[in-house]
């Protein structure tokens, strides 16, 4: 960050160059705290529940990252808004990722996500 702050420094003759690095910037640091906030968080969780994970990726190995965040959300009972929210999707894109979680885990529509994430 700072090599491009100094490249900023640089730049400032440009006016558009530097207003492009400064979004750049922006951007990288936005990115870092979302990291950040997430690692934070599952270290949390991972106290809390330590063999949710563990048991979750021996019974559904081929889970993708966001998939265990999905359901570690959902085993906490967050509502779909703050879930959406807290992942930096739409609500809509959320319920297909639910949907599309729920098709990997073979669960049935009549089965309630979080009584199937509470039993592992």
């Amino acid at each position: 960050m700072s090599k491009k702050l100094n490249m900023l420094i640089e730049k400032f003759d440009n006016y558009v160059e530097a207003i492009a690095l400064i979004h750049q910037i922006i951007d990288d640091v936005n990115e870092k705290i979302k990291q950040d906030s997430w690692q934070n968080f599952e270290i949390a969780f991972l106290n809390i529940h330590p063999e949710f994970s563990k048991n979750l990726i021996s019974q559904f190995p081929d889970l993708t990252a966001g998939e265990l965040k999905l359901s570690i959300l959902i085993r906490l009972g967050m509502s779909i808004k703050d879930t959406a929210s807290l992942l930096y999707l739409s609500q809509d894109s959320l319920k297909v990722a639910r949907s599309r979680l729920r098709k990997k885990l073979q669960i049935n529509s009549d089965i309630s996500l979080l009584n199937f994430m509470t039993a592992i």
